[in-house]
């Protein structure tokens, strides 16, 4: 059985994952609000696992649409790929974390668990209400998001930014919860991976949203 010990759901910033990533996203692909990167199976120590039909003999499903299809528009709204391929998104986030969570959640499960953790908190509503808007050049202390997201779950979420240019902007917003992905705790210390998507720095620092 693989193991993990709470869930991380990442949404991600559309306008910053288009501009900051190597993503060719379509114009018909950028959202006007927080979107699903996915929900991720994670372990307080150690790395989270990943494509746990390799590692833990589990059988291979193989994924397609139809088997959310029951979830439409609700996945196509929330969950969207922006390059325009949801299938193989939803696809490639199964393999490499949704494997993981096999023996809990079977693959409609595991895409429910998402949107409906997604949609008990809006991240741009949690921000508007603590007076965060997208601006270009206006700067705000990450400790202005921290409570913006604590104000709703009552737990402390994991921000994910990349720097350009000296500038650091939020990119994707994590929140935690336990195996059984009905209780939001707080996200763990992460150590960042080796790529470009860091931990937003100490909670001065100064943070930019860009704008739709």
């Amino acid at each position: 059985m693989a193991q993990y010990d709470f869930f991380k759901l990442v949404a991600q910033w559309p306008p910053n994952a288009c501009r900051t990533r190597t993503i060719n996203c379509i114009a018909s692909r950028k959202p006007q609000n927080f979107t699903l990167h996915g929900i991720w199976p994670s372990n307080t120590t150690g790395k989270e696992p990943r494509n746990c039909f390799n590692t833990n003999h589990l059988t291979r499903i193989h994924f397609t649409g139809a088997m959310v299809q029951s979830l439409f528009p609700r996945i196509n709204n929330s969950w969207p790929d922006l390059k325009g391929q949801e299938e193989s998104f939803w696809g490639s986030q199964w393999d490499k974390h949704g494997t993981c969570s096999q023996n809990n959640f079977n693959v409609l499960n595991y895409f429910k668990l998402a949107l409906d953790t997604k949609d008990r908190v809006d991240v741009l509503k949690a921000f508007g209400n603590n007076n965060i808007h997208p601006h270009s050049t206006n700067p705000y202390k990450k400790i202005d998001f921290e409570k913006a997201i604590i104000a709703v779950t009552k737990k402390i979420p994991e921000l994910r930014c990349v720097i350009r240019n000296r500038v650091v902007y939020l990119l994707e917003v994590g929140l935690c919860l336990d195996r059984t992905g009905n209780n939001f705790m707080d996200c763990p210390p992460r150590n960042p991976p080796n790529d470009r998507v860091k931990d937003c720095g100490v909670r001065s620092q100064d943070i930019r949203l860009l704008p739709l």
